[in-house]
């Protein structure tokens, strides 16, 4: 299974980056190769070489969902002064970029450059003992659960799911790559994405009906496929454009992580226990991804309360909660997969 993998993997990069022991961050020196395939899965082109230049890829990736809190907890981990904050926050590159046609999106070279600046700062920033203690992150949260695009490429036209996903990809590029996952109690994260991401009309009497289209949806597919042919199947209607309920599914998604990465690379947060203890999670989550400690005082500041980057909009603040059928429905379509949730996990979720 792997060696497949390791095939259709092959245009991305075509053997382990030679990483530098004098930086905790995966970087590596003068011998990065530009991909000019003109498929987005085919055989590259002879590469061409790039010299006398450091190339860096994330160190660890922020996984997640929309409404989760990816946002805010990355507001508050680039103040950390060994996390460079010079990142987009979300360059969505695993999961969408790359399978875009043109090619300065597409080509690996092109993920390298939207880190080009925190790259030229992890490499001035060295200590007198020639180590470079500063790393990035992509914060993309689409790459725990998009991987929609799979099914543009022809020689998967055949196939009920996807042969690769995001976690794939990730772990061919480092395997040494340190994953943070946020979740959210998954009938909350619901309501809250379908009313910020929703430009049209809204309220709890139309989410209910979405709701109901979209479970039903998802058991008729459930009747004669997979789970995972399920929760990968791009969203072919209207409401499940709107009401995003698979992603919701979090442990099927988790599972392809911990199918390629150790236990002890991946850390699984909760929304609802950051919104209780900020400072602590905080704390976790850098001695995680093992940066220096943060002083208390410094960490207390960084998490006195403030209002939450991409809370809900101000017009739609007089919108009711979602109706109680709504969340019945809700609850028990989630509840076996809550459940097998924290079987994974080990924990209750």
């Amino acid at each position: 299974m792997r060696r497949r993998i390791k095939r259709r993997l092959i245009w991305v990069y075509a053997k382990p980056f030679p990483f530098l022991k004098t930086y905790r961050n995966p970087c590596w020196y003068g011998d990065a190769f530009n991909y000019t395939g003109d498929d987005v899965a085919g055989s590259p082109r002879a590469p061409a070489r790039i010299a006398h230049t450091v190339f860096c890829l994330p160190y660890y990736f922020l996984i997640g969902a929309p409404k989760c809190g990816t946002t805010d907890l990355f507001i508050k981990m680039v103040q950390h002064p060994e996390v460079s904050r010079s990142v987009p926050k979300e360059p969505h590159w695993v999961t969408r970029r790359r399978f875009f046609k043109d090619k300065k999106y597409r080509n690996i070279s092109s993920y390298f450059q939207i880190f080009s600046i925190a790259t030229l700062q992890i490499v001035q920033s060295k200590l007198k003992n020639g180590y470079h203690p500063l790393v990035f992150g992509d914060h993309s949260a689409s790459t725990l659960w998009d991987n929609d695009f799979w099914t543009i490429l022809p020689q998967y036209a055949n196939l009920t799911e996807p042969p690769i996903t995001a976690a794939d990809v990730i772990h061919h590029l480092n395997p040494n790559a340190k994953i943070i996952a946020m979740l959210r109690n998954p009938t909350e994260r619901l309501y809250s994405d379908y009313l910020f991401f929703n430009q049209g009309d809204k309220g709890p009497e139309l989410f209910h009906k979405g709701v109901s289209v979209v479970l039903e949806s998802l058991k008729t597919c459930l009747a004669i496929n997979s789970l995972r042919h399920c929760l990968y199947k791009p969203p072919s209607s209207e409401p499940e454009f709107l009401i995003r309920a698979r992603i919701g599914v979090y442990h099927q998604y988790l599972k392809e992580y911990f199918r390629v990465f150790p236990a002890s690379q991946i850390l699984v947060l909760k929304l609802e226990d950051y919104s209780k203890e900020p400072a602590e999670i905080i704390r976790k989550i850098f001695e995680f991804l093992e940066l220096s400690a943060f002083p208390p005082e410094k960490l207390s500041n960084l998490t006195q309360s403030k209002k939450p980057a991409n809370s809900r909009r101000t017009n739609d603040s007089t919108i009711g909660p979602m109706l109680p059928e709504t969340r019945r429905l809700l609850q028990n379509f989630y509840w076996p997969h809550n459940e097998q949730l924290g079987a994974l996990l080990g924990k209750n979720i």
